[in-house]
């Protein structure tokens, strides 16, 4: 066995092992971000689209405290990149970049991004202001 077979080996029953960690609800209660956003926020929702069951979750966040309103998303910023034709040496960091987040339990860590309120097809901001 080659060295890049016994790598992808090692990932591919990581990766497995992980799945278990991350199926129960109890699991996801314990994970880091899910503690930070409970210990910083007055209300929080989660949104995770669609069934995501072989490759990890792409999160978005809606944290409320106070009167304000905050976004953020945890995914991977690597992961549209990869069906892209890059030079092999930025195809492969984008690769590893992306295996890191696919084997990182979810926390506020770089996959965990602030966003923007977008604008309305009116041009209205998408959160509603204060009154």
């Amino acid at each position: 066995m080659n060295k890049r077979s016994v790598i992808l080996l090692i990932l591919f029953n990581l990766f497995f092992a992980n799945i278990n960690n991350v199926g129960a609800q109890g699991a996801q209660n314990e994970y880091p971000m899910f503690l930070f956003l409970q210990n910083n926020f007055d209300s929080t929702i989660i949104f995770i689209p669609g069934s995501q069951w072989i490759t990890p979750e792409d999160y978005f966040i809606i944290a409320k405290k106070g009167e304000q309103v905050y976004l953020f998303t945890y995914k991977s910023p690597y992961r549209k990149a990869l069906g892209i034709k890059y030079p092999t040496p930025i195809r492969e960091k984008f690769f590893r970049e992306d295996s890191i987040y696919d084997f990182s339990v979810p926390d506020t860590n770089r996959f965990f991004l602030p966003k923007k309120p977008g604008k309305t097809p009116s041009g209205q901001s998408s959160i509603p202001a204060k009154r």
